[in-house]
């Protein structure tokens, strides 16, 4: 979770302002702190069960998934690649790219010392090599290919052993695998030494595959689908993870989320899951009157019958695709427009693979439109981002019953990376059985004020903690922020403060009343898309926060027409400032909006006399598009660095924000009297 220490430093922040011990609140008012459970996967059992693993696989010696040892990946796949002659230095990048199906992904070279040239990959890494796979296409195999040829490895790319020499005699289907005893080494060099056909000798590579013994590159791990016997408050992860030197594991989460209704179409293109014919043998099918070129009335492709769908090849369009991936314990109903259940009576089946439903009969389909048909399911919520880092919360909506992680590992040389354990803290009682948040407005008008209501619709159980603090993060600092139950008034019942990027709502006690909360405020958007997801706290689960879940109609705002600058709308009130303390016209408000930053840039306010000598810095840091104002916005009250008051007399105020787009810089006068 974002900010995952926030709910902390506000709690004994309120600890140290109230003077009394947690342990003593909690005993006088006969509350027990949450004693947390945990959820851990340690043994082979719990790792390989249900488990999907491509390139990975547990080891059931050290109970741990680990990187797949003997390669069937070739490593030399995106690798760099060139084609050295006595003349020049080509790049060869189309011999690792992975297609030797088309003539065009060849390179060439052209010598009379065939000694002098040669094909080089670089691995990027040091690997334990055994195998080197040298693929043409089939037909032109028998011009391009030599017969003759040098394999050489090397690993720093100066001194180069012959790890295989000899006749290219074997091609099947214009492929020739040269095995050799494993070897340590990072460059490959390929030698065609002879060729029959070509002239002048011209060596044509489709690609140039290389495989190593040790683990493979790269392997993923989706686990199985994890039940904690209920819905629970899901708190932070950790895990035993060993990184050789060169390797990395990153993990990824996903929880059930919620009952998903849409209508759907079949959409005109096929889709993984929809029948097709797989035509292109040779490149041509279908071919009526064999003259090599397509005719009007021909159905044919340029790819090969490659067993895999090509653009251009025939598809049955019987497929209505999920919008989002189906989650196998919530069940699905499918049914028409009328109401009738399309999937008990056979009409439509489910493909689970490819998260798309099928109409079973497809006779004529070509000539008819399939009817639009209403799916109801349950989803799982999207993949979080990949974190390397433990300890953290799940980053999935909550509380939730079930989950999945997904776990990649990489490495660069012969070692892998090894998770002997992962472990998953929750709790059984929740803050709130249920809460839900939504936004009253989808779209909003840029760097214009706008005031929205942001309901959050409670259902408490008899077990539940209660909440004690509300945190709802936003895209700029919000003012006039007034508080609503069932349209009642509780104002009187709540504190609240507002930050730049977030506001606290904290209830004078412990709220627990079943019923739409409102929160109105006002706030300023200059970002194209904005979410605000909010966290609900209680004191009797301090170091576990609880995530709002998002209703059908969001929390996400949309603005229209953003700015090509990042500088906008600045304005410096009251101008001229009287520092004298009176409580009149004391200080200048600086307020203004950065838009159009792509991460977070340096954002500096600094006041210069009109020599043009720095007399204060109001502001420097970094800081991400935002508003800059308000309440808590910057200001100046007319001293100087040292914190003296400064003379009378005319200051230059000067904001300046570096942009993706370069510097952008307004300067506006503040004149100071006494």
């Amino acid at each position: 979770m974002d900010n995952c220490r926030t709910w902390r430093r506000l709690f004994y922040r309120l600890k140290k302002r109230h003077h009394f011990t947690v342990a003593f609140l909690f005993l006088g008012l006969g509350f027990s702190l949450a004693q947390p459970q945990y959820h851990t996967l340690t043994t082979v059992s719990d790792f390989a069960t249900g488990a999907t693993m491509l390139g990975c696989v547990v080891d059931s010696n050290a109970a741990a998934i680990i990187l797949e040892g003997d390669s069937t990946q070739n490593i030399a796949l995106d690798k760099p690649a060139k084609f050295v002659r006595p003349d020049e230095t080509l790049d060869a990048t189309q011999i690792t790219d992975g297609s030797a199906a088309d003539l065009n992904h060849h390179a060439y070279y052209t010598s009379k010392n065939w000694t002098e040239t040669y094909a080089e990959v670089d691995l990027e890494s040091e690997r334990n090599l055994y195998k080197v796979i040298i693929r043409y296409r089939a037909d032109v195999a028998s011009v391009f290919a030599p017969t003759d040829y040098l394999l050489s490895i090397s690993l720093e790319g100066t001194n180069w052993d012959t790890v295989a020499a000899g006749q290219m005699v074997a091609y099947i289907n214009g492929a020739l695998t040269i095995r050799f005893p494993a070897q340590l080494g990072r460059f490959v060099r390929f030698h065609g030494l002879k060729q029959p056909n070509a002239q002048p000798k011209t060596l044509g590579l489709g690609e140039l595959e290389v495989y190593s013994l040790g683990p493979v590159p790269v392997g993923s791990y989706i686990s199985a689908i994890q039940d904690l016997g209920g819905r629970m408050n899901l708190g932070r992860f950790t895990w035993q993870l060993t990184l050789p030197p060169s390797t990395g594991a990153s993990i990824q989460f996903r929880s059930d989320s919620t009952l998903v209704t849409e209508t759907l179409e079949t959409d005109g293109i096929w889709n993984p899951g929809e029948p097709y014919f797989d035509f292109g043998a040779n490149g041509i099918d279908n071919d009526t009157n064999g003259d090599g070129t397509k005719q009007s009335n021909e159905a044919w492709d340029t790819g090969e019958q490659d067993g895999e769908y090509t653009v251009g090849e025939p598809f049955v369009d019987n497929g209505y695709t999920l919008t989002h991936p189906w989650f196998p314990l919530g069940g699905l109903m499918v049914e028409d427009t009328s109401g009738n259940d399309l999937l008990t009576a056979g009409i439509v089946h489910f493909d689970t693979t490819n998260n798309i439903v099928l109409w079973s009969d497809t006779t004529g389909i070509d000539e008819i439109t399939l009817p639009p048909i209403v799916v109801t399911y349950t989803a799982w919520s999207g993949w979080s981002a990949p974190t390397a880092v433990d300890n953290q919360f799940l980053p999935v909506p909550e509380p939730r019953r079930y989950f999945q992680f997904a776990l990649s590992m990489h490495t660069g040389t012969t070692s892998t990376p090894e998770l002997n354990e992962i472990s998953f803290e929750y709790d059984s009682r929740l803050i709130a059985t249920k809460v839900d948040a939504s936004l009253d407005v989808a779209e909003a008008p840029v760097l214009k004020d706008t005031t929205i209501t942001y309901s959050l619709d409670f259902t408490f159980g008899a077990t539940d903690y209660g909440v004690d603090t509300i945190l709802v993060y936003t895209p700029a600092a919000i003012h006039d922020l007034s508080l609503s139950l069932d349209g009642a008034d509780m104002n009187d019942l709540a504190t609240t403060r507002a930050e730049s990027d977030r506001f606290y709502v904290i209830f004078n006690n412990t709220f627990n009343t079943t019923g739409k909360l409102d929160l109105t405020f006002n706030v300023v958007f200059s970002e194209p898309n904005n979410t605000l997801p909010a966290v609900i706290m209680s004191t009797g689960s301090p170091d576990n926060p609880q995530r709002v879940d998002e209703s059908p109609t969001g929390w996400q705002v949309t603005v229209p027409n953003i700015p090509e600058v990042s500088l906008n709308l600045v304005t410096i009130k009251p101008n001229p400032i009287t520092p004298n303390n009176d409580g009149v016209c004391d200080v200048a408000h600086i307020s203004f909006y950065v838009a159009k930053l792509s991460e977070q840039r340096p954002v500096t306010i600094a006041i210069y006399d009109i020599r043009g000598r720095k007399v204060a810095t109001v502001l420097d840091g970094l800081y991400p598009a935002t508003y800059f104002g308000g309440a808590s916005g910057p200001t100046w009250d007319g001293t100087n660095q040292s914190g003296e008051r400064v003379a009378p007399g005319v200051y230059l105020c000067q904001i300046r924000v570096e942009s993706d787009a370069g510097d952008n810089v307004f300067t506006k006068p503040i004149v100071v009297a006494y």
